[in-house]
């Protein structure tokens, strides 16, 4: 088993550019990923994340980080995973509204912040992928264990974004604090890193996302 930052130099500006950077909080989400492309697996440790658990089970799980470029003249990065439940074992949902196999949306983006020598960078990765997720909580802790979950390319635009994972399954524990209002703010400034990513490739007669 590889650690991502293992990595890094070979990747670029790619969801691998993922580094001991996101590590630094006491308690750490800890992620395995298994690209289909090339069989190999890694490990990546993330930051503790925000959550808005709902009393109904569904749940919002955001985790950012920012780390430095792959090599000096690549631009920092900037990850955020997303994590929707849309229903536990325990909660009364209807048998047509709920896949067995899968209850959870997951997302991950990938941006440039910048080059460094201050010009603005431009471009996006995004993984997107569905799996089954199990919650639990204790206080204001919110633990995801991502039992099985697979999510593939689904965006790749701007110069310098390279994807070298392809289609990727994805196991492990997502640790995260409740706190409703600083998820809602996440999931705001996610809307915004997309919003302003379609704009960029519309300027460029690109074609982002759905």
């Amino acid at each position: 088993m590889k650690p991502l930052y293992a990595a890094t130099l070979a990747i670029g500006l790619s969801l691998l550019a993922l580094a001991t950077g996101c590590s630094n909080a006491s308690q750490q989400s800890n992620l395995r990923l298994t690209s289909a492309r090339s069989g190999e697996l890694y490990k990546q440790s993330l930051p503790v994340g925000v959550a808005d658990m709902q009393p109904a089970g569904d749940t919002d799980v955001v985790v950012t980080c920012q780390t430095n470029g792959a090599s000096g003249d690549c631009a920092p990065v900037k990850h955020v995973l997303h994590v929707r439940v849309l229903w536990q074992q325990g909660h009364t949902i209807k048998a047509q509204d709920r896949d067995a196999s899968q209850n959870a949306a997951i997302h991950w983006y990938v941006t440039p912040v910048g080059l460094t020598d201050g010009t603005p960078a431009s471009g996006l990765i995004e993984y997107h992928g569905t799996g089954l997720v199990r919650v639990e909580r204790s206080g204001d802790q919110i633990v995801l264990t991502i039992e099985n979950a697979r999510v593939l390319p689904t965006t790749v635009s701007g110069s310098g974004m390279v994807d070298r994972l392809g289609t990727t399954t994805l196991k492990g524990t997502i640790v995260a604090r409740q706190s409703r209002e600083e998820t809602t703010v996440a999931l705001g400034e996610v809307r915004a890193v997309l919003a302003a990513a379609r704009a960029r490739a519309a300027e460029a007669n690109l074609q982002v996302g759905p």
